[in-house]
């Protein structure tokens, strides 16, 4: 029985050691997968060509921050994947999004 228990701990040690390495390489590849029929989430070479010519931080204001229908969450979570995407092909695109009904000041700003 001892010797059971030292080949699962012995186990366990290696497959955390296996992930903290394949995590550790992750974090100097980035590689994204779309596995959808229509391929929905891979931006066209048009896009890609563009986000490459941005040369300075530009900030993208989005007005859909707050308490939605179902519809506009959708919405919300769609164009906030879409602009990851950008983001993640460009550190210079940034995105904030802003409530518009909120009673703070970068909201009345607008």
């Amino acid at each position: 029985m001892k010797r059971f228990g030292k080949n699962k701990i012995g186990s366990l040690v290696l497959i955390a050691v296996f992930l903290i390495v394949l995590n550790f390489i992750g974090n100097f590849f980035y590689q994204r997968f779309d596995l959808t029929q229509d391929k929905r989430f891979t931006l066209s070479e048009a896009s890609k060509d563009i986000l490459q010519n941005v040369q300075s931080p530009m900030v993208i204001d989005v007005f859909l921050k707050g308490n939605f229908p179902p519809e506009f969450r959708r919405l919300q979570k769609e164009t906030e994947q879409l602009l990851d995407e950008f983001s993640a092909h460009n550190s210079n695109v940034r995105f904030v999004f802003i409530d518009p009904m909120a009673d703070d000041e970068d909201s009345q700003k607008y």
